[in-house]
């Protein structure tokens, strides 16, 4: 009997500077050592399911009552508050997580496929995707979108070597996406509820040709979290000032 399709890793990369990335530092100066130490665990469950894990208040309870002890004891409410300030803040992607209630990123599935892409197949969820193909360096043949999970069939090694040349241009080509026009940036932002600027954000990229941005949508969330802000008096606030950027988290949907 043929053993069943695994999903899931058995191990992920996690940076000795994660700490200094300011998301992070937001979660652990609002929840404590804590907080960091759930998002952890949540990564924990997305990759030991694949490059997403499905959420709901229940699953908020039953980590808790797992992740919980006499001495740092942990309740669904808490559990819960820290995954919606990790959606919002940009941790997860917040608008799959408003839509499909799943925990995921673009850093997320990046690291996923990396570590996968030797498997003779991959099941994926398109709309759950964020990336144009489900990581770069995989040569993959997609399936028609007609079931809610897809199988990705991945070519062998000796079909990869007996057209590296071809591969290596096929797989620039899918890297390479075209640059959003300047409406396609209001209208993302004004979809998403964005407090950027999007011409700003157009001129900023524009003038670098788009350089390092495989998906203009996931670098304008970013923007959002982290672009500096204008006080009323004209003076500028950062994205790390806690009480500047939790009335910032605030004015989107809980």
């Amino acid at each position: 009997m043929a053993r069943p399709l695994k999903d899931g890793v058995d191990y992920f990369s996690l940076d000795v500077d994660t700490d200094a990335d300011q998301k992070f530092q937001y979660i652990e100066a609002k929840y404590g050592i804590i907080g960091f130490g759930i998002i952890v665990k949540l990564y924990q469950m997305i990759y030991r399911n694949s490059y997403y894990c499905e959420w709901t208040d229940v699953a908020s309870v039953i980590c808790a009552a797992k992740w919980s002890s006499p001495e740092h004891p942990i309740n669904g409410k808490l559990v819960w508050m820290v995954v919606r300030d990790a959606a919002k803040c940009g941790i997860f992607d917040h608008g799959l997580f408003k839509k499909y209630g799943i925990l995921t990123s673009t850093g997320i599935q990046k690291r996923y496929f990396e570590v996968v892409k030797r498997r003779q197949k991959i099941n994926v969820i398109e709309d759950y995707l964020l990336l144009s193909v489900p990581y770069s360096g995989i040569n993959v043949i997609r399936n028609p979108v007609n079931v809610s999970k897809n199988t990705v069939n991945v070519n062998d090694n000796a079909e990869r070597k007996g057209n590296s040349s071809n591969r290596k241009g096929e797989g620039n080509a899918q890297r390479a996406t075209s640059p959003p026009t300047k409406e396609e940036i209001v209208q993302y932002a004004k979809l998403e509820n964005l407090s950027i600027s999007p011409e700003k954000f157009f001129e900023y990229y524009s003038a670098r040709n788009w350089k390092g941005v495989p998906d203009w949508r996931a670098k304008m969330r970013e923007w959002n979290a982290t672009e500096r802000k204008k006080e009323p008096d004209g003076s500028e606030y950062a994205a790390y000032d806690l009480d500047k950027w939790e009335e910032q988290l605030n004015r989107k949907d809980d």
